[in-house]
């Protein structure tokens, strides 16, 4: 699929290991974390190489590779051996997924959901490879809205839509740390009416890289489960290897 760079006008790769796993909380220092919760606190690691191809009009294609991560974590115990098929490669292109197998053989389609990068593409135009994205602009993702409550680099923002998707987050306060310059965000948290943090995004930027893209994210989030217990899911993100084609030029 990206046999050619040339027939994109922007083409971003990267490789991204994930690590995620459990972090179990209790006011109850005799409280035992289910069994679920016990499997959840190893942590999974997997590794993938990201090549997307996006056009002038903002449509894309993506190839994402399976890798062997770096930093593996090992179970030790002694697991019933797998055999079911694996997900190696999954292209998407025009609203569709293919998933293929280590052999090249097909899984399985489906219809996926896909941005367009048509904003992204006029501000690299407008930009150049240094895209500056207005962090204080109201913005509106899914059925929640937020608007700033001021300009400063540390931009408070109030939850205010009363859909009933997000009626329960009414009162939510979001906390976000800008660069206004580079449009860079650094950290992004959410706190409850009570003032409890219930999620929590820190970014990391290589500044010898003109794109603005993270090369480091924790993400930490709090959940309760049936038994009235707190847990932290908490993922790092480590990207590396980032590579720009800019065919706009």
């Amino acid at each position: 699929m990206f046999d050619k760079n040339e027939k994109y006008a922007y083409v971003m790769a990267y490789e991204k290991e994930t690590m995620t796993y459990e972090i179990f909380e209790s006011a109850n220092p005799d409280a035992t974390p289910s069994l679920v919760h016990q499997a959840s606190a190893m942590p999974t690691v997997s590794r993938e190489k990201i090549v997307i191809g996006i056009n002038t009009d903002g449509s894309s294609e993506w190839t994402i590779t399976k890798q062997i991560p770096k930093n593996p974590f090992i179970v030790k115990d002694e697991c019933l051996p797998d055999n079911t098929p694996k997900t190696h490669v999954t292209k998407i292109s025009n609203g569709q997924a293919t998933y293929y197998d280590i052999n090249g053989n097909l899984l399985h389609t489906e219809i996926v959901s896909v941005p367009s990068f048509k904003t992204f593409i006029d501000k690299i135009k407008q930009d150049g490879d240094n895209p500056v994205i207005d962090p204080n602009r109201p913005n509106k993702s899914g059925d929640i809205t937020i608007e700033p409550v001021n300009q400063k680099t540390s931009s408070y923002t109030k939850i205010i839509t009363e859909s009933d998707n997000a009626r329960d987050m009414i009162g939510y306060k979001v906390q976000s740390i800008v660069d206004n310059s580079t449009g860079k965000v650094y950290s992004n948290t959410i706190s409850d009416i009570q003032g409890m943090v219930i999620f929590k995004v820190t970014n990391k930027y290589d500044n010898n890289l003109v794109f603005p893209m993270p090369v480091f994210s924790q993400t930490e989030s709090l959940s309760k489960d049936s038994q009235g217990e707190y847990y932290i899911t908490k993922t790092t993100e480590s990207t590396e290897n980032i590579q720009i084609t800019n065919n706009l030029d």
